[in-house]
């Protein structure tokens, strides 16, 4: 990818989307055998092209700004939006140079048999949950997620398993009581260019032939996703 970057970045969003699909495993950021990793990362680049995982991923974004993929929908970024990615779901995103996002990828076996109950009961994709309050408390949560994974004191599987457990159950509640809290979906036209690229991710998809199978003019296309990301 580092390689192609410098071309790649030239390109219509849709198409780096199709050219590579990745599969991040999570043993290489735990820092023992308990399958749970947490960090924040500061992008560098604006594009993360399709890709799975071999275990869940919660992201929380903390500033305003691009569009992330999960499932063939597309959700507009903003502070405080949470994704909920399951295990090998594709996914992709872009997002401005310098956003800051929260990570958090476990394995089931991490929660207690209630704790997998919670986590059965909400459903992939986007939520706007966290308001200003709600995110420094999620923010907090984080921190001691961080360091009781990091420094590993004793008891640090069940302290960690409890939080995230914790976390998860209040994400679950608030789904629950507020229906309507969904990510916005994109249009029928955006929907239709998304589940064309994820179909054909292994392809080398032109923005020609993206229209041609869509229906959507190369310009407005180009429109659309410069809606979305905000850039050209």
């Amino acid at each position: 990818m580092k390689i192609y970057y410098k071309n790649l970045q030239k390109l219509p969003f849709p198409v780096i989307l199709s050219f590579i699909m990745k599969t991040y495993t999570l043993s290489p950021h735990c820092h023992s055998n308990w399958p749970m990793a947490v960090w924040k990362e500061f992008r560098t680049l604006p594009v993360e092209s399709c890709h799975t995982h071999d275990c869940y991923e919660l992201m929380i974004a903390l500033k305003d700004g691009g569009v992330c993929f999960i499932g063939g929908a597309g959700y507009a970024v903003s502070a405080g939006t949470l994704f909920i990615c399951p295990p090998q779901d594709t996914h992709a995103f872009t997002l401005p140079v310098g956003s800051e996002i929260c990570n958090i990828m476990f394995q089931p076996e991490v929660l207690g048999i209630e704790g997998r109950k919670v986590l059965d009961g909400i459903r992939p994709g986007a939520y706007r949950l966290f308001g200003n309050g709600q995110l420094e408390l999620f923010e907090r949560q984080f921190a001691a997620l961080e360091r009781e994974l990091l420094e590993q004191n004793e008891g640090f599987r069940a302290y960690t398993g409890a939080m995230l457990q914790l976390i998860l159950t209040g994400i679950h509640r608030q789904i629950s009581n507020l229906p309507d809290v969904y990510g916005s979906k994109p249009d029928d036209q955006m929907a239709k260019i998304i589940s064309c690229i994820h179909a054909r991710f292994r392809e080398k998809l032109t923005l020609a032939a993206l229209s041609k199978a869509t229906g959507v003019a190369q310009e407005h296309i180009n429109r659309l996703f410069h809606r979305e990301t905000r850039k050209t």
